[in-house]
């Protein structure tokens, strides 16, 4: 059937409309097209079915801490009622159990219904000398549930608490139910169970599993109110297992003549009017064994079910009772989590047919556009955003990082998988659709998401499927937003095949890997699901390595630590926005964030000795810890603080250079950023620092708005917040506005008399980091002599000559005190004349102070280098006018006479440093001396706009700079700013 076809892709519309025609076609007659119609409206309802049902588990664990509050020191009376039926192998230990209770006020209540088999004596014997009250009748044989009423009424006590004759108590049963529900005010509940063999008296199933009863217990408890619960499953697992008010019992009409399904049926009555308290232990022990009456016909028991099921919801959907339960299915506004459920649970075939067909109408009515599937969904791909994966292993902190990334910025669909107290009662903030996608994969490779002992073909029809339905997605989930966070621990298990989903619909993948001791993941599993410790550790072990193969061939991971979020959050998703380069915000849902995380959400806690020391672990323990370490020396958030750090501390640079044996320098960059052209060029510089400069990469970084009215916007400011940039809006230009590059020169004396550092590295804002900067630690400058003549003179007779002997003596310095140095192109001698772009200066000398009063002194003098010259010159943004092209290169001879009126120790740095790509691709052939050594600053002028970002690429790769930059930048590129892509390679600023 293609309707079930498309439902199996997850194409739900599609499969909507192709399975109603079948159901109008078949006149809404066969189960199986009602099933399968159910199944896809599950799908469909489960957004706001969703957000209900996580508004219901909030108001219910405030119904649970109200009845704990409200807690009295009662101690009632409580009948045990133990109906007995051909059960003489057992009856005497579940009369023991009842003995053995710790808490005293009970009463026994025993029928023998009818027994052939010589339990009536076996009941005499056991009663034999007991010390609690106790009755005991026999009769012709009757039925369980008329059994189990007629001892209801035969109790005195205030409860009833029911146990069958081939089950048994825990010792503290009574004492704790009566704690948890009588004391509370509660009428009725249930444990958790354990399930037992016939022949053991252990907590071991039929099967040699660990208490594989409880486990679905747990697996269905928790996501919901238990009475929504129990549509999907009879949690209560017996009759034996309530613990309940008498007068409750006897109000509702106590059980019903159902052969197999009494106390299921029961319950869902039961909790139409009030909802249960579980008590989270394992208190009952119920008996598997050749005479279970379940076992006796297990098809008449299922159609008993669907029959009681089928009444049920049509009651439900009808309303509830008066003074019914408010979390309740039947509840006002619960309808369509109510549908929801029964439909998830396969229950579309026993819902109304009306009810169906008019919700199947309501959808069909309103769908949207059948969302792109396949090619249509990559060729429609979102190019240029990013995506953020949550990569991490079931228990180690991925749901509290995915939410932290959430609020701060990083989008989620709607349709998110419900909380589960006990597990994740704060949410998991995984999409539903990527749970379904993962699971549907795992299953189709016979693994599951305990199971990843499975692999995974690089092609075929397994993979294109997943590809093509991933794509679908991505466009009908994530739309159109830049920056969406896609979270599964599923996805663990296949990273590499996520990452070329999101490749061709043209996201840049980003990870993040939350780390967590492998022993406290273990615990966590165990607790979660009884998985043993060694099960959980394997499973950690099959995992991580996954993740970390994938991890180490990815330029943007990155590891933090799951304590270091729950401790310092803020500064964690700083430097996590820093090297991913995302636009995160930690400021303005601050408070929400604070809110949700809470250490207690840390259950576990474990250390290395007490993996090594854990029985049963074996070999697994060493490799765990290896990989563990390899995981921790990766982890951002160890680095310490994120923001300004006191680079006045040698001592800091270097515990963050990890180099204590190397140069102990400390440098600040400082750089310009206003809101044209240039605020997109700073933040790649700013990012590329971060990124690529080594022992340098967390060094301060100062970035100027010097010029009125050309400040930064808050979402700018925040971006520069996340890479720790302190942002300085200062009017420091005020006299030569029109000459942009006079906001450096008075931007740098500014950073001067402000920083504490030993360095400081002066830089153009159309400049990127692609290594880590060496600083001058035997001189006091390192500068680059200019790549062109320019304004520079050769000496006497050149035309500039005046203008430099003029500049000189306003520093009270002779033009002779500058050295001969030749241009990077043409190779032409000329008076020291260095690149204003970049400058790395001591910052004790006040080198930049001085630069910033000779360039004002010959401003004032009015010494410009192409006075009425007429010429607009051209720079990274484009043309700057004639009023700034008469100023043109004063600022870089300014700061030539500025650094040898200073001192004579001054390096030129080598051609790698400053490399000027823009005068590298106006050259037919590169000249092998740009190829000599790997690019380590790049001045790139409009070469990253998007008419020259491509060829920019090129020359890169050509000139031996690595694939990890390379990809980094074209990740981020190309810029739009207001007139880069109008700059042109033949209107070069001299």
């Amino acid at each position: 059937m293609l309707g079930v076809v498309q439902l199996e892709r997850l194409r739900y519309r599609e499969a909507l409309g192709l399975l109603w025609d079948a159901a109008e076609a078949t006149r809404w007659a066969v189960p199986a097209v009602r099933h399968n119609l159910g199944l896809v409206l599950a799908k469909l309802l489960a957004r706001e079915a969703n957000l209900r049902q996580a508004e219901l588990l909030g108001r219910l664990d405030a119904l649970e801490r109200a009845r704990g509050a409200r807690k009295s020191d009662v101690s009632p009376l409580v009948t045990v009622v133990l109906p007995a039926y051909n059960h003489a192998r057992f009856v005497r230990a579940a009369i023991a159990s009842v003995v053995a209770q710790t808490y005293p006020h009970i009463e026994l209540v025993v029928i023998d219904d009818g027994s052939v088999d010589g339990t009536a004596a076996a009941v005499r014997a056991a009663l034999q000398g007991i010390a609690i009250p106790a009755r005991f009748i026999t009769r012709e044989n009757r039925g369980a549930a008329t059994t189990l009423n007629e001892g209801a009424m035969l109790a005195r006590g205030a409860y009833v608490s029911f146990l069958n004759s081939d089950d048994w108590y825990a010792p503290d049963r009574i004492a704790c139910m009566v704690d948890q529900i009588a004391r509370s005010g509660a009428r009725w509940g249930f444990s958790l169970v354990s399930s037992v063999t016939s022949e053991a008296g252990g907590a071991r199933d039929a099967a040699g599993g660990e208490c594989a009863i409880q486990r679905k217990q747990r697996a269905h408890l928790g996501t919901q109110p238990p009475s929504f619960t129990l549509i999907e499953h009879n949690v209560a697992i017996s009759s034996g297992n309530l613990f309940v008010e008498r007068e409750f019992f006897v109000s509702i009409g106590g059980f019903r003549e159902y052969r197999y399904n009494h106390d299921w049926e029961f319950c869902l009555r039961a909790g139409a009017l009030e909802e249960p308290v579980v008590v989270q232990r394992p208190l009952y022990f119920y008996r598997v064994h050749g005479q279970n009456t379940i076992s006796e016909s297990p098809a008449r028991a299922l159609d008993e079910a669907n029959r009681l099921l089928a009444d049920f919801l049509a009651g439900a959907l009808a309303g509830r009772p008066e003074g019914g339960n408010d979390l309740a299915p039947q509840a006002a506004g619960n309808r369509d989590l109510l549908l929801r459920v029964a439909f998830r649970t396969g229950l579309g075939a026993l819902v109304p047919i009306d009810a169906l067909r008019a919700v199947a109408a309501e959808w069909r009515a309103k769908a949207p556009p059948v969302a792109p599937s396949g090619d249509a969904a990559a060729s429609a791909g979102a190019t240029g955003r990013t995506a953020v994966v949550v990569l991490g292993m079931h228990r180690s902190g991925t749901s509290a990082l995915s939410r932290v990334l959430n609020l701060c910025g990083a989008f989620l669909p709607a349709s998110l998988r419900p909380p589960k107290l006990g597990a994740n009662p704060t949410g998991f903030w995984e999409p539903e659709s990527v749970l379904d996608l993962d699971e549907r994969l795992m299953h189709r490779l016979g693994g599951d998401w305990d199971r990843i002992d499975f692999t995974l073909p690089d092609d075929g029809e397994i993979v294109a499927e997943f590809e093509s339905d991933a794509c679908a997605l991505l466009a009908s989930e994530y739309g159109d937003e830049p920056t969406i966070l896609i979270k599964g621990p599923r996805i663990g298990a296949f990273p590499a095949l996520w990452h070329r989903v999101l490749l061709r619909c043209g996201y840049r993948p980003v990870y993040v890997v939350p780390v967590r001791h492998p022993l406290e993941v273990a615990q966590s599993l165990h607790v979660r699901d009884d998985m043993s410790v060694a099960e959980a550790l394997a499973l950690w072990l099959a995992y991580s390595q996954r993740i970390a193969e994938h991890a180490q061939s990815q330029p943007d991971v990155v590891h933090l630590r799951y304590t270091g979020l729950l401790d310092d959050w803020r500064s964690v998703i700083c430097r996590t926005a820093e090297r991913l380069d995302l636009a995160l915000d930690p400021i303005t849902r601050a408070d929400e964030v604070d809110q949700f995380l809470d250490r207690s959400l840390r259950r576990q806690v474990a250390d290395d000795e007490a993996l090594r020391t854990w029985p049963g672990v074996g070999a697994d323990a060493e490799q765990a810890l290896s990989l563990h370490r390899e995981n921790l020396a990766r982890c951002i958030d160890i680095e310490g603080p994120a923001g300004l750090p006191d680079a006045g501390s040698t001592a800091t640079n270097r515990a963050r250079s990890g180099a204590a044996n190397e140069t102990p320098a400390s440098a600040t960059f400082v750089l310009c950023i206003e809101s044209n052209g240039m605020r997109d060029q700073a933040l790649l510089l700013c990012r590329s620092i971060r990124r690529f400069a080594g022992r340098h990469r967390d060094a301060p970084i100062l970035a100027y708005a010097p010029r009125p009215g050309l400040g930064v916007d808050r979402s700018t400011r925040a971006a520069l917040d996340a890479l720790g940039v302190v942002y300085v809006d200062e009017l420091l230009n005020t006299r030569y506005p029109e000459y942009g590059p006079a906001n450096r020169v008075f931007a740098a004396a500014h950073a001067e008399a402000r920083a504490s550092t030993e360095f400081l590295v002066v830089l153009d804002s159309d400049t990127v980091w692609l290594g880590e900067p060496e600083l001058p630690i035997d001189a006091d400058a390192a500068v680059r002599p200019v790549d062109m003549k320019g304004i520079a003179t050769r000496g006497p007779g050149d035309p500039f000559e005046p203008y430099w002997t003029g500049l000189a003596a306003a520093c009270g310095m002779s033009i002779d005190r500058l050295p001969f140095v030749y241009t990077t192109i043409g190779n032409e001698r000329i008076r020291a004349s260095y690149n204003g772009g970049f400058a790395i200066v001591r910052r004790s000398l006040g080198i930049l102070t001085r630069c910033a009063e000779v360039f004002v002194e010959g401003a004032r003098a009015g010494m410009k280098p192409y006075r009425g010259s007429g010429r607009d010159l051209v720079g990274s943004i484009g043309n700057v006018g004639e009023a700034a092209s008469e100023y043109w290169g004063s600022d870089q001879a300014a700061l030539a006479l500025a650094i040898w009126n200073a001192t004579d120790r001054v390096r030129h740095l080598p051609d790698h440093y400053n490399l000027p790509l823009h005068l590298v691709a106006a050259e037919s052939e590169i000249d092998p001396r740009w190829r000599a050594c790997q690019p380590v600053h790049v001045h790139y002028h409009w070469m990253l706009a998007q008419r020259h970002r491509d060829l920019a690429l090129e020359l890169l790769a050509e000139l031996g700079v690595p694939e990890e930059q390379r990809a980094w930048l074209a990740a981020r590129t190309p810029l739009h700013g207001d007139s880069l892509n109008d700059a042109r390679p033949d209107a070069v600023a001299a």
